[in-house]
């Protein structure tokens, strides 16, 4: 469960940094769903998280968590795969 919720903090957290990166190179079938996942919550964490300035991943899941009903389709998909 921990590892799950890790992993799942690393990609949602990753989004904000990887928004303004160049395309990445081809990867793994296990990076490209790492990387599904990210695009999956991208747009979530700029629309409902922008005033995150915390190094804490935990405050990204937790600003998540708190926009549930909000949340696209897709992100929300991500967070209930992982048990969130």
């Amino acid at each position: 469960m921990m590892k799950r919720a890790a992993l799942l903090l690393i990609a949602v957290l990753a989004v904000p940094f990887l928004a303004s990166a160049q395309p990445a190179p081809k990867c793994s079938d296990q990076q490209q769903g790492a990387q599904q996942k990210m695009d999956a919550c991208k747009g979530d964490v700029r629309r409902f998280c922008s005033k995150v300035r915390s190094c804490d991943q935990m405050e990204y899941l937790k600003c998540l968590e708190l926009n549930r009903s909000s949340l696209s389709k897709a992100c929300l998909g991500v967070l209930v795969d992982h048990g969130r």
